[in-house]
């Protein structure tokens, strides 16, 4: 190949003895190789260098990429050359929006579901509709999966997995219980029928084995029950919620008369599906399909969701997306159509030990077309909801989680906790949107911003709003604060939330600095700096 580099070195080894000659002769040699050199360098440095952001925590999976996935894109676009970085769920968005303010972010990235809003708030990412219209592959994808990265007519994500919940259950106890173990229940009426045949008492009467699994996170628990009778989370407008209402209501008076009155289950840590062998049925995930000790995979059923007003389940979609400030999305695109490819994505699957979200990949590769139950899972995508692309929708989990326990164990009355969930979640949306002044983003985003990485909340921002009471003489007049001050939780991302109330305070505008200043500082984990720029201020 005739490169300057080769040309260069070829007069160089050959032609160095007619050099000697008139200096002004030599002096024009000295410029062209000058040039040349120059062009040498550039041809050496021409590749450019994607930088990939994966949220990969298996050792497994992250290997699967490195020794499989780079050398075979490489290979196929010689003129690129990829960096992988990898993260967790946990910490991977604070560093981006740090990196992004500071101007070195990646080409392209992974993130969850809830983190959609914030992204297009703060305008990080690129529409892909230029690209996918050429690309012609998202008839592979489940429509609720595609249709949950579509925001204001414009495709923001392609998905890379999919986290589908849905009804699962025993075949050997239903077996045992005269149940046919072809047939998992379609209705809620059947769901207690079933459960009555199967639950198993100890001589104490506590149950041994439960016909309905009540367990885990209780927003995983409610969501299947909530969409099913119908329930929506939020007005049209998302200005509020609407999980207060009468499906709510609904899912979680059936949840709760499981326990209470037709004792099909227990609040007792009895495990999940295939755990302890002590759950007969439940919404479950596809980690149902791994060996387990105490359930052989052949005893495993799983079924569509059950219905009432509609059949649906909860799916979580995670995505990939394209950094804006990228200087080269059409590259970038190269690497998520080739990421995303069924033999790529099949062989990442398998190593992360992920739902691929394609359809061919799910028909063709092993070891998801050797055993109909993955279609199921694979199926039930068509129906179910996505977790919904809110930001602050970590709190509404929260709010699930911390009242679950205390409806499943009778302590208050099922539509009591449910309007206090409607109160605290309409707080929330009330105080992403105060954060995020006028609401930039896609209406769907509730005009979430700058202020919300985890909920706004964190122990440090307690303390602020307790020293403002007892040693400055101020109060926690804001609705933010006092809802900081109530509902603080430990976490990584406090100094985002404090910052962003200082930004409130003061100026809504300057929020949007002081919040990438927040994720910066953050990275020291100390709350010195945070303190000091709050009461100096």
């Amino acid at each position: 190949m005739h490169t300057p580099c080769n040309i260069l070195t070829n007069l160089i080894l050959n032609n160095g003895g007619r050099f000697a000659v008139k200096f002004s002769h030599r002096l024009l040699w000295i410029l062209v190789f000058t040039m040349m050199w120059s062009l040498c360098t550039v041809s050496a440095a021409a590749a450019t260098k994607l930088t990939v952001h994966v949220v990969e925590y298996m050792e497994a999976g992250r290997q699967y990429y490195l020794n499989v996935v780079k050398p075979a894109f490489e290979k196929e676009y010689p003129g690129l050359e990829l960096e992988l970085e990898f993260g967790g769920w946990t910490d991977s968005l604070p560093k981006l929006a740090t990196r992004y303010a500071a101007g070195v972010q990646p080409d392209a990235m992974q993130f969850g579901a809830e983190a959609l809003s914030f992204l297009l708030a703060n305008d990080m990412i690129v529409p892909l509709d230029q690209f996918v219209q050429k690309w012609g592959q998202l008839s592979d994808y489940p429509a609720p999966v595609i249709a949950d990265g579509r925001v204001d007519g414009k495709l923001w994500t392609i998905p890379y997995s999919i986290d589908v919940r849905t009804f699962t259950y025993r075949r050997d106890l239903f077996s045992q219980a005269g149940l046919d173990p072809e047939k998992a229940p379609t209705t809620w009426d059947e769901i207690v029928s079933f459960g009555k045949r199967l639950t198993r008492y100890a001589p104490d009467g506590s149950i041994d084995i439960a016909g309905l699994f009540v367990g885990g996170n209780g927003w995983q628990l409610f969501a299947p029950f909530f969409f099913q009778a119908g329930g929506q989370l939020f007005t049209p407008d998302f200005k509020q919620t609407l999980i207060h209402a009468q499906p709510g209501i609904d899912a979680l008076r059936f949840l709760v008369e499981a326990v209470q009155v037709h004792r099909i289950s227990t609040t007792a840590d009895l495990g999940n599906l295939v755990s302890k062998g002590k759950i007969a049925m439940g919404y479950q995930g596809f980690w149902v399909m791994q060996p387990s000790a105490a359930v052989s995979l052949d005893d495993v059923g799983v079924a569509l969701p059950t219905r009432r007003q509609r059949q649906a389940g909860l799916t979580h979609v995670n995505k990939w997306a394209i950094v804006k400030s990228n200087n080269n999305p059409a590259d970038t695109w190269k690497w998520i159509e080739f990421v995303n490819r069924p033999d790529i994505l099949a062989g990442l699957a398998a190593a992360n030990k992920q739902l691929p979200p394609r359809l061919s990949v799910v028909a063709k590769y092993e070891p998801w077309n050797q055993d109909p139950r993955w279609m199921v899972f694979y199926n039930c995508a068509q129906l179910n909801e996505p977790i919904p692309g809110f930001l602050g929708f970590q709190e509404i989990s929260k709010q699930m989680r911390d009242v679950m326990p205390i409806a499943l164990r009778g302590e208050r009355s099922v539509p009591e906790i449910m309007e206090e969930v409607g109160r605290q979640v309409n707080l929330i949306i009330a105080d992403t949107a105060a954060i995020s002044g006028s609401g930039k983003g896609a209406s769907r985003q509730i005009g979430i911003g700058i202020g919300s990485f985890a909920g706004l909340t964190h122990s440090l921002a307690i303390k602020i709003s307790r020293y403002k009471k007892c040693c400055s003489g101020g109060e926690a007049s804001s609705p933010l604060e006092q809802h900081l001050a109530l509902h603080g939780q430990q976490g990584t991302q406090g100094p985002l939330a404090i910052l962003a109330l200082f930004g409130y305070q003061r100026d809504v505008s300057a929020s949007k600095a002081l919040i990438w200043l927040a994720a910066f500082i953050s990275s020291f984990r100390t709350e010195a700096p945070l303190l000091m720029m709050l009461l100096v201020a």
